[in-house]
């Protein structure tokens, strides 16, 4: 019974938070319709104010050594990174690879900041960020079991078992808040 009030908490906890977060002006992000975390908006509505074309048409596919494990999401000038196995990989807008990094794990959750870096919450309880040229900024040890979100002031919220996190862009901790208190854990 207590596993399933850990797990149904800290989703409406990082629900509850992301809607406090969600005033904050992602004004890169929205003038530019650039998606930085799966869902795309700071409501997480998954729609989008432009108007699609009538018909789709693939512009262009790359294979990957693995499934892709998390929704891609976009940077700067239409950069797009994808998370495969324990890799990650960016793409121009045209599907030209520019790098790939071995992550050693596999992402659960994967957002990206107005400033083009990269963040991933990792299955073994690592949260780390990637610059947009594909270098490994910080990485510091947060079980990211529920979303990941990169504000435009470079702060991170990541939602985990037992706390939500919040970093700032060089991966410092600015708070943490304990999901449940100790008697439960």
């Amino acid at each position: 019974m207590l596993a399933t009030r850990r797990v149904f908490v800290g989703p409406i906890l990082i629900a509850a938070l992301f809607a406090v977060f969600s005033c904050v002006p992602w004004a890169a992000a929205a003038d530019s319709q650039v998606w930085l975390a799966a869902r795309g908006t700071p409501a997480n509505t998954g729609a989008a104010d432009a108007e699609g074309p009538a018909t789709l048409t693939i512009l262009w596919h790359v294979e990957l050594p693995e499934p892709a494990t998390l929704p891609a999401v976009t940077g700067l000038e239409g950069q797009l990174f994808v998370a495969s196995g324990s890799r990650l990989f960016s793409f121009t807008s045209d599907g030209t690879g520019l790098w790939e990094l071995d992550m050693g794990d596999c992402a659960v959750a994967m957002a990206s900041s107005p400033s083009g870096t990269v963040h991933l919450g990792l299955s073994l309880g690592h949260l780390c960020a990637v610059s947009a040229s594909g270098t490994m900024l910080w990485a510091q040890r947060v079980k990211v079991t529920g979303g990941l979100y990169a504000l435009e002031d470079g702060t991170v919220i990541a939602g985990g078992e037992e706390a939500v996190v919040a970093t700032d862009p060089g991966g410092e901790r600015r708070w943490e808040y304990r999901v449940l208190p100790d008697c439960f854990t």
